[in-house]
């Protein structure tokens, strides 16, 4: 009786805000905040962003650093936090985590993955606690050292054949950097600042009185200063890397940024791909899920770091 009645009740009225709704939650472009999709008020977002941005570290905040990060490590005089999370199934690798300018409120993000290992360093290096980009300060790169040394740490000690980045913002800037100087396998980032040099000058004219970059900068010789384009230039390959953010990202533009570093991994012929938003604000739609399934099939597709076809990898075979 109740499968008939079922047969035979009305459907809803079809009206557009349904549809849109529905279309919205059906498809990827609908995860993405519809405010910010298409939208001019650039002004309204960098005052908002300006206004929201914390200037102290709460005791709450400071608690939670303290017993997520409870292990460290001790590298050249510095001693480095940091926190391990095993997989919660068969490990096929390590995931390192780069957290973004303020650690101190992303504890809640540092979660467990399916299949990989989790390392996820914590960064209070630059002024006030924040982040110095997992570099360093005053054109002194004296993160990068050890960083480098944790990870190469539990790379031997736990045998991983595969160890991954990924990160946004700030964490973006030293997911990409790590990733590329340490020659990980695939590195999945967000929102990323890049150049660093053209970030001091423009958070200086927007009148930040914190300005997160310029301490990061030689106030002697700017060639001391972090070039991660040079370091991409430097590599003969390059990780393959899966990129997410707004064309017109309010604290780091695109063309500023991400669209130069997509063009050396053009000319080294590297994996590379972009979710570049119709968008502003400086926001994306990704996830740890979704970073896991990349770094997944690049284990299960064995992809190499530079393309090539197969008729050219046959070829070289032959010659």
């Amino acid at each position: 009786m109740f499968k008939w009645m079922r047969l035979f009740r009305k459907k809803p009225e079809w009206t557009f805000d349904n549809y849109f709704k529905k279309l919205r939650g059906d498809v990827t472009l609908g995860r993405f905040s519809e405010g910010l999709l298409f939208d001019d008020n650039v002004e309204y977002f960098e005052d908002k962003f300006k206004n929201t941005r914390p200037t102290s570290i709460s005791k709450i905040e400071e608690e939670k650093v303290s017993r997520l990060y409870k292990q460290s490590l001790d590298v050249n005089g510095r001693r480095i936090h940091y926190t391990f999370i095993p997989a919660i199934h068969e490990s096929r690798g390590l995931v390192v985590i780069f957290h973004p300018w303020n650690g101190y409120g992303y504890t809640d993000h540092i979660k467990a993955l399916g299949c990989y290992d989790v390392l996820a360093p914590f960064d209070n290096f630059g002024p006030n606690r924040w982040s110095c980009g997992f570099w360093g300060l005053n054109g002194d790169p004296f993160l990068v050292e050890p960083i480098q040394s944790l990870i190469q740490k539990f790379l031997k000690e736990r045998k991983y054949t595969h160890w991954f980045t990924m990160g946004g913002s700030v964490g973006g800037f030293g997911a990409l950097y790590h990733g590329i100087l340490g020659g990980c396998d695939g590195m999945y980032i967000m929102t990323p600042q890049i150049d660093i040099r053209a970030m001091s000058v423009q958070d200086l004219k927007k009148g930040y009185v914190d300005d997160i970059y310029t301490p990061m900068l030689s106030s002697q010789d700017p060639a001391f200063d972090p070039d991660l384009f040079a370091l991409a230039r430097e590599q003969e390959t390059l990780p393959p890397l899966y990129l997410i953010q707004a064309l017109y990202d309010t604290i780091n533009p695109f063309e500023q940024h991400a669209y130069r570093l997509q063009e050396i991994y053009h000319e080294k012929r590297g994996w590379y791909g972009l979710r570049l938003l119709p968008a502003i604000g400086h926001r994306a739609d990704g996830s740890q899920e979704e970073a896991e399934y990349l770094f997944l099939l690049i284990q299960k597709k064995k992809v190499q770091k530079k393309f090539q076809s197969k008729k050219q990898k046959e070829m070289e075979l032959t010659t």
